[in-house]
């Protein structure tokens, strides 16, 4: 029985983290430019538009920013059909809160881009 052993070499993009299979690839991604953060973890927010539930009930997801991940490598087909956020290469922030149905009171973690989503008073998400 012969043991093979096979090594993989992949290239890290210095901002976001993400692996790719080719040093030019990374060098491309390492040179997008870094979106400015809209929102702290802790600021009141509000989608601009409407989700769905699993059980087929449409709200509009409110709450506080619980978690702000990114960098992340701006993909096309993702936040540009997704969110209509079209823009060229580079590093966008993503904004997790918490999305809780106002009918089944379901609760589940969403993220959205900083153009999805819109700044509230504390006094609007009592309401």
């Amino acid at each position: 029985m012969k043991k093979i052993v096979r090594t993989k070499t992949s290239y890290r993009c210095g901002v976001c983290k993400s692996e790719h299979a080719r040093k030019t690839e990374a060098a491309a991604c390492e040179t997008g430019a870094i979106e400015t953060r809209a929102f702290r973890v802790g600021d009141t927010v509000a989608a601009k538009e409407k989700r769905t539930c699993p059980h087929g009930h449409d709200y509009v997801c409110r709450g506080r920013v619980v978690r702000v991940v990114g960098p992340v490598p701006y993909d096309a087909e993702i936040y540009g059909k997704g969110f209509g956020l079209w823009r060229s290469e580079g590093h966008i922030f993503l904004y997790e809160l918490i999305a809780r149905c106002t009918r089944c009171t379901g609760r589940t973690p969403v993220r959205y881009p900083a153009i999805s989503l819109k700044r509230t008073s504390s006094a609007a998400r009592a309401r």
